[in-house]
């Protein structure tokens, strides 16, 4: 247990140290569930995921439901009071009541996932049979992996509701995470209906393929009443690959940035020397990028490589392909800097499944994806 003890002694400090908070707004009708990555990203865009799209909307009809594990929760506080965003954390809303019930709910899920590995089964693919790699899966993605960040959003998101009952949409970054799953919990036990949207920010490829929905009679985790999407080839990527029904669909586009940056070198400047800017979001994608240049140790003659680290997931194993990739090629940046700044300095920007790949098109950048 002591991987969740340090996450629930974590919470604890950011629920001790945050504001409490009594939110009541008589006009309020949209909840906006996100995550801060940092100041500097809360200044440029507003909000990573939705950028300024709620901006016409009067403050005193929204409400921006953020969870986070930032470091400068305090200085992002101070901004958003600075500038009237209506917000609330999670943390400002739970007290060690709903701690120590989100420590005995992760408690239980772990004896009764520790029941599950003599049932694990065998992996078969094609003539391929595998016992070690189910046993590996269950104990570095589903043993280690405590709820407490899902049951903060759980317990928070209840107590919002409950003063509140004029809320009429409640719309968040549509991932498939658990956090979802518990927001949709909470909302399907509301007495009024709210309205819910998940929107499909990313640009999607075979690695988003955990969206794809069952056939009718097999098990489908909670669905948001609508997918909003950033345009048709969207839309076409959820109806084909993910079988989302087209009427459940609406197109909204990219909040990414629209202003077209020029780029700064000359033809002569980027022939010599190109700055490329590589956008790392999923697990799989350095080690992929790492595949590439051990094949061909020429991939990157000519050029300065700025690799932009995702902030959230996989972090070790992407400073580890970093490392493996270091070896051959030493003209490397890694250091982190406002996605403005970086596409800004760059010529080519390279990414996979990230939005940031729209944001570089839409800024005028050379993109390969």
């Amino acid at each position: 247990h002591s991987i969740l003890i340090k996450q629930i002694f974590s919470l604890l400090l950011r629920v001790y140290r945050a504001n409490k908070k009594q939110i009541y707004l008589k006009d309020l009708k949209l909840i906006i569930c996100s995550q801060i990555l940092n100041k500097e990203s809360l200044i440029l865009k507003t909000d990573h995921y939705f950028g300024d799209i709620f901006n016409k909307i009067p403050s005193e009809n929204k409400l921006w439901f953020y969870v986070s594990n930032s470091n400068q929760e305090k200085e992002i506080e101070q901004y958003l009071i600075q500038n009237n965003i209506p917000y609330v954390f999670a943390e400002n809303l739970i007290n060690t009541g709903d701690i120590l019930k989100i420590w005995m709910n992760c408690k239980d899920i772990i004896c009764n996932i520790r029941n599950l590995k003599s049932e694990l089964p065998d992996l078969k693919f094609n003539m391929v049979l595998s016992k070690l790699f189910p046993i590996i899966f269950y104990n570095e993605l589903i043993l280690n992996h405590h709820p407490v960040l899902e049951f903060s959003v759980y317990y928070a998101l209840i107590k919002l509701l409950s003063k509140n009952n004029e809320v009429s949409t409640l719309i968040y970054p549509y991932e498939e995470k658990g956090s979802e799953r518990a927001i949709l919990d909470v909302i399907s036990k509301q007495k009024n209906k709210i309205k819910t949207i998940g929107f499909a920010h990313a640009v999607h490829s075979t690695g988003h393929l955990y969206m794809r929905r069952r056939k009718e009679g097999y098990f489908n985790s909670p669905k948001p009443d609508i997918i909003a999407v950033t345009g048709q080839n969207a839309l076409k990527w959820c109806v084909d690959w993910a079988n989302i029904p087209p009427q459940q669909i609406e197109v909204i586009g990219s909040p990414r940035f629209t202003t077209p940056v020029p780029i700064k070198s000359t033809e002569q400047e980027r022939y010599n020397c190109l700055n490329v800017l590589i956008v790392s979001n999923l697990e799989f994608e350095l080690p992929m990028l790492l595949n590439f240049i051990e094949e061909d140790r020429s991939l990157f003659d000519k050029c300065k490589l700025w690799i932009r680290i995702g902030s959230f997931d996989w972090v070790h194993q992407q400073k580890m392909a970093i490392s493996k990739i270091q070896k051959y090629i030493k003209n490397i940046k890694t250091d982190a800097a406002p996605l403005y700044n970086q596409i800004d300095w760059s010529d080519v920007v390279i990414f996979n499944a990230t939005s940031a790949g729209i944001e570089a098109m839409l800024r005028g950048r050379y993109t390969i994806n």
